[in-house]
């Protein structure tokens, strides 16, 4: 009996690996097609099939369509992102799928017209640039001028509740104005370490 289960395992297995190897194989031979079809029909039409057109040869990789603009990671494995325009996305293999020529990085239409997109890695460049650009305004000038609007905002109010000690009134501004100068002349003060 024992003989008997060690003998369909081993069949089994022989089987398996006979089938994974095809199915690799097949996979090899249409350029990425066959596991990217998978995984665009598993997602139910949330993802679109990408025919990428190369120099060298055409392939295959899963892209996503969101506000019609078409994301996908291209053959540098980097995220390329092109505007889709109508027609398109066409229905094939069960599945939408758009054609995209990697060369001119646009998207092909049916009629093959060409659709330039723009550059997602100088596009990211500068917004990393504006993500990380120095501030203008340094986080003690922020605070001064906080303090400032506040003791104004302060006046405006003890004005219109209308204080009958309106020297106090002058004091408090002629106060304000000195602490804006003072406030100038310690942000102004900069030193040109030793030139």
């Amino acid at each position: 009996m024992d003989e008997f289960f060690k003998t369909i395992l081993t069949y089994m297995g022989i089987y398996t690996s006979l089938i994974l190897a095809v199915i690799l194989i097949i996979n090899f031979l249409t350029k990425g097609f066959l596991f990217s079809w998978m995984k665009v029909k598993k997602s139910r039409d949330k993802k679109l099939l990408v025919k990428l057109r190369n120099v060298i040869h055409d392939f295959y990789v899963v892209g996503t369509l969101a506000d019609g603009m078409l994301t996908y990671a291209g053959s540098s494995k980097k995220e390329k992102v092109l505007a889709i325009p109508d027609g398109a996305v066409y229905r094939s293999f069960g599945v939408f799928v758009v054609d995209v020529d990697e060369e001119k990085n646009c998207v092909n239409t049916r009629d093959y017209k060409n659709v330039s997109g723009f550059d997602a890695e100088r596009n990211k460049s500068l917004h990393l640039r504006a993500l990380y650009a120095p501030t203008l305004i340094d986080g003690t000038t922020k605070i001064i001028l906080g303090i400032c609007a506040f003791l104004l905002i302060l006046i405006i109010v003890d004005m219109i509740l209308g204080n009958s000690n309106k020297n106090a009134t002058i004091q408090a501004i002629n106060a304000l104005g000195a602490s804006l100068k003072n406030a100038s002349v310690s942000t102004t003060g900069i030193t040109t370490g030793g030139v």
